[in-house]
């Protein structure tokens, strides 16, 4: 029998650090995170990347029983987060170090920690339905049918896609490079499975979000890929 999967969600306020953020010590930060924070331009988005980074350890430091200073944290040549297996064995820990993917748009931010690859996307609710935008992010199949919704339906549509194509090249480390149009996993309701050969396959599913926000979660699995489609 399988064991369980393991999987954590969490939200926090960026701007008040309550919630699942609680309280947070910028100086658990390495350099290459204090980096990050000094390449915003202005001060609240140091502020809130600053946030964010520390929530970040801060929740991975409970989950995994580690002081969240001590973490060893980096990323990945196209930038996926992950904790170095190295750095985890000198902490003592045999056991495989869990995976995790961070969003965050504006002050919002959500956090998945799972024993398996993870990646997460929040974005704001697009304001109106834009055939440019929809062009861009929409598989050629997806754009015929999204053509044929009302207005209101679009934005919905557009939303949704545009937070799944995100969270699966998250999870998968190709990145925004790789092209959303590349990936058809629609918008209706219920999970969707993608296999994409080489990067494996991936279970993608919307996650809950704030008002006026939508979220979605893609996890690695080992079935067949069922209902969307890789071009």
């Amino acid at each position: 029998m399988a064991s369980p999967m393991t999987l954590v969600l969490l939200h926090a306020d960026l701007d008040a650090l309550g919630g699942d953020a609680g309280p947070g010590d910028p100086a658990w930060l390495d350099p290459s995170e204090r980096e990050r924070v000094g390449r915003k331009r202005d001060a609240r988005q140091r502020q809130r990347q600053e946030a964010a980074l520390v929530f970040v350890r801060l929740a991975l430091g409970r989950h995994c029983g580690i002081g969240p200073a001590v973490l060893p944290l980096r990323r990945e040549a196209k930038g996926k987060p992950c904790i170095d297996p190295a750095g985890w064995r000198r902490l003592g820990r045999d056991d495989p170090p869990p995976h995790y993917s961070l969003s965050h748009c504006g002050g919002l931010a959500l956090l998945a920690i799972a024993d398996r690859p993870v990646g997460v996307d929040l974005e704001a609710r697009i304001p109106s339905a834009r055939p440019a935008l929809a062009e861009r992010v929409l598989a050629a199949a997806e754009l015929r049918a999204w053509r044929e919704l009302d207005a209101e339906s679009r934005i919905e549509a557009l939303t949704v896609a545009w937070v799944r194509k995100e969270a699966v090249l998250k999870a998968t480390g190709l990145g925004l490079g790789f092209g959303l149009r590349r990936l058809a996993l629609g918008w209706e309701a219920g999970p969707v499975d993608i296999d994409l050969g080489k990067a494996g396959c991936w279970r993608v599913a919307d996650a809950e979000a704030p008002p006026g926000h939508r979220a979605a979660l893609a996890l690695a699995f080992d079935g067949p890929s069922r209902n969307a489609a890789f071009r």
